[in-house]
């Protein structure tokens, strides 16, 4: 399909034709331009590449890392990936001879899932990737560098002699895992990778602005929304961590969709965007929210306050719920030529502002400005906040409150694509878009202008969070760790069993519980049991032989899900192993 592709040539707007795709230019070859997913700044790029080795389609991936100065190490950009990336799971553990890969899992189809650790390593969805160490001594995952322009198939690896702690990546280095039988001989050397999704705005496509404004590159909308930003207090090149009232400034951060004069009279700025993949109507997505614009609102603070950015936030509460915005109309597509519109709102470059890092005094992150005691790892752009929400919530609150209490969100507009009547995906059964288009100057609330920071695609949440968002107020969410989980609810049953079956916590709960039937089929056993709709996280399968009559609980996969007349019905399998002693099983709920 070929479309217009704009880019920017000076301080000019220009347009080039051009086509949308994201395959190497030969496909033999990969290299750093191939990458979709980046995390970090700066003019320095490496790559990691992870390859389960399992015979599936798109199982070597590709993520990249940028930086400015020194670097961290190996295990402190997987754990950094593993944070940023909702879809990867990374397993490393510590010990007297530095970390170690346990393993890696990923939800390759991006609906969601739950890995587990335990060997061989267990996924809830057949579709997704996982593999970890087997304490055999058979299987391991091995770590391979080079420093090449491209990774082909020809190419030569070299085996390092480091552990993860002690690999500090330089400009232009590749790191593969690769999960090998070294038993057979097998080569440490991975398959050429393919780009791991972006859950961020991957190519923009076509975009109109004035080149007389600050800014004027549509480049700056895509990948994550800006985390930290100048600050205004004269001290140049300090930066702290965007907040609703310190947002971004930056023209490295911002595309401004201002009025441009035309042969006809003036017209609105706008930017189009596409994902490198499909935007689904997905029903486990946060508050049945598929995407979220950021934009640089700031909310007022009120009174004689000014918050430059370093400063204790919870000295400065927010006495006002006044928000400079520039609200701006966002349009959706399959295919870039049919177009749905917001026209009647929610708007971007609105409520609510973006947030840069968490609030967090436990894990400071010292690298963000000197004397930091507040701020910690970055907040999640593809969380949405509570659309219930406006600013008039956070009147009263200080801001260190205003941060906790978007419970992770990293904030921004967030929107529904389920009421229109778009077509849907042959295979899952649901809406989806690919495109995202925002119009700026479009005359609500007198805007001038429409900034835009970034897009992203709202990632499905597990569904005990989604049921907690569901039955408790914003204020009152319980603990997501395992503790908030057990916490014995209104009705007497612990949170972690009423979102097994989707009852409230002041409902009459689930009398009794049990399976609906078993069978061995296909060599696993698969067991039906009443449910929520969703409630796969709920869910364990121990295991126990004649032989030492020790039940050993692993995750089960989730084979589907089907109505009934008293509400819905799970199946779950897990495989048998024939050459075993005979075994019974039982089927459990657990907080893990």
């Amino acid at each position: 399909m070929t479309i217009k592709n704009w880019v920017r040539t000076g301080t000019a707007c220009a347009a080039l034709a051009g086509a949308f795709s994201s395959t190497a230019a030969n496909a033999a070859d990969f290299t750093f331009n191939d990458i979709h997913y980046w995390i970090g700044e700066g003019t320095n790029r490496a790559a990691v590449v992870l390859d389960w080795n399992n015979g599936q389609p798109g199982s070597s991936l590709a993520w990249g890392v940028r930086w400015n100065g020194a670097s961290t190490n190996l295990t402190e950009i997987l754990g950094r990936l593993d944070r940023e990336d909702r879809r990867l799971a990374a397993e490393i553990v510590g010990g007297s001879w530095g970390s170690w890969i346990l393993g890696f899992g990923y939800d390759a189809d991006g609906d969601s899932g739950v890995f587990n650790s335990v060997s061989p390593g267990v996924a809830t969805d057949r579709d997704d990737f996982v593999a970890m160490d087997d304490f055999s001594s058979t299987h391991y995952w091995s770590v391979v560098t080079t420093n090449v322009a491209a990774v082909a198939d020809a190419m030569e690896w070299d085996y390092t002699t480091f552990g993860i702690d002690g690999l500090f990546p330089v400009n232009g280095d590749w790191f593969a895992f690769k999960r090998i039988n070294w038993m057979t001989g097998e080569s440490a050397f991975p398959s050429v990778p393919v780009a791991s999704e972006s859950p961020f705005a991957h190519q923009v496509v076509g975009f109109r602005c004035d080149p007389y404004e600050r800014f004027t590159d549509p480049d700056t909308v895509l990948g994550p929304p800006a985390r930290v930003s100048d600050v205004d207090d004269g001290v140049p090149g300090l930066t702290a961590p965007v907040t609703p009232a310190n947002p971004a400034m930056r023209e490295d951060q911002l595309f401004s969709l201002s009025w441009v004069e035309g042969d006809y009279g003036d017209e609105p700025g706008y930017v189009t965007v596409a994902f490198d993949h499909r935007v689904m109507d997905d029903p486990q997505n946060p508050h049945g929210l598929d995407f979220i614009v950021f934009g640089n609102p700031l909310h007022e603070i009120g009174g004689e306050q000014y918050f430059y950015g370093t400063e204790d936030p919870n000295g400065v509460t927010v006495s006002t719920d006044a928000i400079l915005a520039e609200p701006g109309v966002v349009e959706v597509s399959q295919d870039g030529a049919t177009w749905f519109s917001y026209a009647a709102g929610p708007f971007a470059d609105a409520f609510a502002p973006t947030l840069g890092h968490l609030y967090d005094t436990n894990a400071p992150d010292a690298s963000l400005f000197a004397g930091n005691q507040w701020w910690g790892a970055p907040a999640d752009p593809t969380l949405p906040i509570d659309p219930s929400l406006s600013a008039a919530d956070f009147v009263g609150r200080t801001l260190a409150e205003y941060a906790v209490l978007y419970n992770g969100s990293a904030g921004g507009t967030g929107f529904d694509i389920g009421a229109f009547a778009l077509p849907v995906d042959p295979e899952t059964g649901r809406k989806w878009i690919q495109y995202v288009r925002v119009w700026g100057g479009s005359n609500i609330a007198d805007a001038d202008w429409t900034d835009i920071d970034a897009f992203a695609d709202v990632a499905p949440a597990l569904p005990y969070d989604n049921w907690a968002r569901e039955h408790y107020p914003w204020t009152q969410l319980p603990d997501k760790s395992v503790s908030g989980k057990e916490a014995i609810a209104a009705n007497g049953k612990p949170n972690f069993y009423n979102a097994a079956f989707g009852t409230a916590p002041d409902a009459p709960p689930v009398a009794a519980f049990k399976s609906t039937g078993f069978a061995i089929e296909n060599g696993r056993a698969v067991f039906r049991v009443p449910s929520a709709e969703y409630a796969f996280d709920a869910f364990r399968i121990g295991k126990a032989t004649v032989v030492d009559g020790l039940y050993r609980d692993t995750l089960p996969v989730l084979e589907g899900t089907a109505q009934t007349p008293g509400g819905f019905e799970s199946v779950f399998s897990v495989p048998v192993d024939p050459a075993a002693a005979k075994a019974f099983y039982k089927i459990g709920i657990s907080a893990e």
